[in-house]
């Protein structure tokens, strides 16, 4: 009850006229995705990162791209198959979260061929930012 109660203060303290949203520029080509997982990165540098999603319109394909978005507002597609390293599948609606210089990406849903109603998925991936980094392995 208190926290609702300070958070409910602090939007009272913040005018909404201060609220401010601006276009974010990226001078590469980023995702057409619906339905992926996002999240952000506080590495050096500071990264968002996205994986899978729907490609178009419902029925169209799902992707198990990652891609980055760095602080330089540059887009990069993070190369599927790295040093033997295995890869979570194609999938939508998955939850992800970055903690301690890794990425999680948890479960989803796989819609497979259509009219089959596709899985749900309950597995976990780990993608260490540090060890796989893109910058790092030229």
């Amino acid at each position: 009850m208190l926290i609702s109660l300070l958070a409910s203060i602090c939007f009272l303290v913040v005018p909404a006229s201060s609220w401010t949203w601006s276009p974010a520029t990226s001078s590469s080509p980023g995702p057409k995705v619906s339905g992926h997982a996002c999240s952000a990165a506080s590495t050096n540098p500071d990264k968002l990162l996205l994986f899978g999603g729907l490609t178009g319109s419902a029925g169209s394909p799902t992707t198990a791209d990652l891609w980055m978005y760095d602080d330089e507002g540059e887009w990069d597609l993070f190369p599927r198959k790295m040093q033997g390293i295995s890869c979570p599948g194609r999938r939508m609606y998955s939850a992800s979260a970055v903690v301690d210089g890794s990425f999680y990406l948890f479960g989803g849903w796989e819609p497979g061929e259509p009219g089959s109603g596709g899985k749900f998925l309950d597995d976990i991936w780990r993608f260490s930012l540090t060890t796989h980094d893109r910058r790092g392995t030229g």
